[in-house]
């Protein structure tokens, strides 16, 4: 999976540049599933983080496929105290309800992550939720989701604006099979 292999080398370098950033999809691409299917479950990802060591970056980054048909982003920011959501097709009907839907869960297993590995009651109550729809670039065709959400992790985990559109993802995806295969980016 292109997404996993790109966002591994992202976490890889993260990890070596320490940008604090604590990203998913490296050891389990489909973690929102296994959070959330049929329903919101802590148990069935409880032992997924062995330490607290995630709870100590400055932000999460979570890939999440809706419908296996799109892939969105979501961020923890937790230096800025708040849940993030990067979604290309937001406009789309029940795309922001899908969004705000995710950010619940995310928070719910923030909270149990808190309590779970350091005994911390998380007060999540004043925290914002920051839906970037008209401040990111928006796709116009139905496959390029994948490669703004590895575009998007990119800037974010090196606290860079976003400044890249449309007509840049031929390039992002050439670019990307090429750091993939060298196994760098």
């Amino acid at each position: 999976m292109v997404i996993n292999a790109y966002l591994t080398m992202l976490y890889k370098r993260s990890v070596m540049e320490d940008t604090k950033c604590y990203f998913f999809a490296p050891s389990c691409p489909f973690f929102y599933q296994l959070l959330t299917t049929p329903k919101y479950s802590y148990e069935s990802v409880k032992d997924f983080t062995k330490t607290a060591k995630m709870l100590h970056m400055d932000k999460i980054l979570l890939p999440v496929n809706i419908s296996e048909a799109h892939w969105v982003l979501a961020v923890i920011n937790l230096t800025q105290s708040r849940f993030e959501y990067y979604d290309t097709m937001i406009e789309m009907p029940n795309h922001k309800e899908k969004g705000s839907e995710i950010l619940d869960n995310l928070e719910s297993y923030l909270i149990d992550e808190a309590k779970a590995k350091m005994n911390i009651n998380l007060d999540t109550s004043e925290w914002k939720r920051v839906f970037y729809d008209k401040l990111i670039p928006h796709q116009n065709n139905p496959y390029d989701c994948g490669v703004f959400v590895c575009q998007f992790a990119r800037s974010i985990s090196q606290n860079k604006p976003i400044e890249f559109d449309q007509n840049h993802m031929q390039y992002f995806r050439r670019k990307m099979v090429i750091d993939i295969v060298k196994a760098r980016i």
